[in-house]
């Protein structure tokens, strides 16, 4: 009778083994993968930040995070990465999307071009972009000895400087970072706020509005306008980080211009957009009068050859180089280009913690003339300011002090595509870096954009990563055998002593 109990034991025991071997395996899949995946290459880029984990675990409200990816397979770094931010909340999504099978996907959120790997993060409120090409930078030892600074230099970057000076940055230390932590936890905290700053274009009669080229020049800079019908509204939007007024064919009501003096008082910003058939509008003239500055009669022209195109009236415009707007587009070797243009003046003096900036301006041959006729000046030779820009100290009715901007180009048709072509849409340029200027002191910065950027000058093992699998082998091939060793050792142990 024992002699037949042996087999069946021995049976039940294997059954056993075997039944606890299938538990182990499947219980460690399904343990989280911060647990079951390492990092054995050295490379610090699939790691995360206690503090982006923290942040990442109470987000309330469902993200998608869309990986733009054609024709490779996923980059198994990038997947780990990403990995991270799905596991510390259960509000996150991936989706991969394929460009060449989804060709219209792309559209809904940008005109440009992204490179493959990038990333969009899409909350209820907004959505932001990350372009691949942002996520790495080098540094570069002879270049830093060279501008005096660590200088972080974007792939094309690197690639144009390579060519010029290989020989030295070659011999000189290249280190790769990847800063896609600070990145992406700094758009997860965008797309999260329930407030950002935003620019506003006012609609409704005798307002116009951008033309499609110059909105995706604004898009791209992420500072597409949303539209506002001043007429029908009491206030501005909390969220009204400047307000734009492009080409009105009509004045603004009474209603519309005590709404936007308000907004500025309490320290908006107003850009502006009008030409000389504005020059009447009353209303508009009492916003402008807040930062000291008035329409002129008639249309500037210039007669000095060197400062129009072809035509007096034609104007290209000597660049005010010191105002930070301009120095930024100019310094790239576009010129201004402000045909039939309105002439700004200054009032002295100027009110009260205002102070005006000529932007654009022609030179000492310039004049304005009446619409009848090019023969007639209005006023005798002198520089005629076409742009300008004005700051105004204010104080809300808590005593808190703020600043308001306005930044007025007196051309319609300089922001046209017709006449922006003609200087290479440096125009357009002008004008987004002109809003950027007054908005950014209130532009959205994450605390989380500091976070440090990975080193991937690291050698690396083949084989970058293990997975689960590991855990998996771990328990099957070393702890379990070694468990039954000893469980085995101990029973005979325990019969030997008997």
């Amino acid at each position: 009778m024992k002699s037949f109990h042996k087999p069946v034991r021995a049976f039940v025991i294997s059954a056993a083994v075997l039944c606890a071997a299938i538990l182990i395996s499947v219980l460690a899949y399904q343990i989280p993968s911060d647990f079951t995946r390492f990092d054995v290459t050295g490379v610090e880029m699939h790691k995360v930040s206690r503090d982006t984990k923290n942040f990442v675990a109470g987000i309330d409200e469902d993200i998608t995070i869309y990986w733009i990816y054609e024709n490779e397979l996923p980059n198994e770094s990038m997947s780990m990465f990403l990995l991270n931010y799905l596991n510390a909340s259960d509000h996150l999504s991936l989706r991969s999307v394929n460009p060449s099978t989804s060709p219209d996907f792309l559209k809904k959120y940008t005109s440009r071009t992204v490179s493959n790997g990038s990333l969009i993060v899409e909350s209820g409120r907004r959505y932001q972009i990350i372009d691949a090409s942002d996520m790495y930078y080098y540094v570069n030892e002879f270049i830093n000895s060279g501008v005096g600074y660590t200088y972080e230099m974007t792939e094309a970057e690197y690639t144009y400087y390579h060519n010029l000076y290989s020989t030295d940055m070659d011999q000189a230390a290249t280190t790769r970072y990847f800063k896609g932590e600070a990145l992406l936890t700094s758009a997860l905290d965008y797309v999260t706020q329930p407030l950002i700053p935003r620019p506003y274009i006012l609609t409704g009669e005798g307002k116009q509005t951008l033309s499609k080229t110059l909105h995706e020049v604004f898009s791209n800079a992420d500072l597409a306008p949303t539209e506002l019908d001043l007429g029908k509204e009491t206030t501005f939007p909390e969220d009204a980080g400047c307000i734009i007024l492009f080409s009105p064919t009509s004045d603004l009501t009474e209603h519309e211009a005590d709404i936007l003096k308000a907004y500025i008082k309490n320290g908006g910003s107003f850009l502006l957009v009008s030409g000389p058939a504005s020059s009447g509008f009353e209303n508009l003239a009492s916003v402008c009068a807040l930062f000291g500055m008035s329409p002129t009669d008639g249309m500037v022209v210039d007669t000095n050859t060197s400062y129009h195109n072809g035509e007096a009236h034609l104007l290209v415009p000597l660049i005010n180089s010191n105002h930070a707007a301009m120095n930024a587009v100019g310094s790239m070797g576009y010129l201004a280009y402000m045909p039939e243009s309105m002439g700004i003046a200054f009032t002295d003096p100027l009110p009260s913690g205002v102070e005006t900036q000529v932007l654009l301006g022609t030179s000492e041959s310039g004049y304005r003339v009446s619409e009848d006729s090019a023969k007639t000046p209005l006023c005798s030779a002198s520089a005629q300011f076409v742009a300008a820009c004005g700051i105004m100290e204010t104080e809300a009715g808590d005593g808190t002090k703020d600043q308001a901007y306005m930044t007025w180009f007196a051309s319609e048709k300089a922001f046209t595509d017709e006449y922006a072509k003609a200087a290479s849409h440096g125009n357009y340029y002008y004008l987004m870096m002109s809003l950027r200027w007054m908005v950014e002191d209130e532009r959205f910065t994450s605390i989380y954009s500091t976070l440090s950027a990975a080193n991937l000058s690291v050698p690396v093992l083949d084989g970058v990563t293990t997975t689960s699998a590991i855990v998996v082998g771990l328990m099957t091939v070393v702890v379990l055998p070694l468990a039954l060793l000893g469980t085995g050792l101990g029973i005979w142990l325990k019969r030997r002593g008997r």
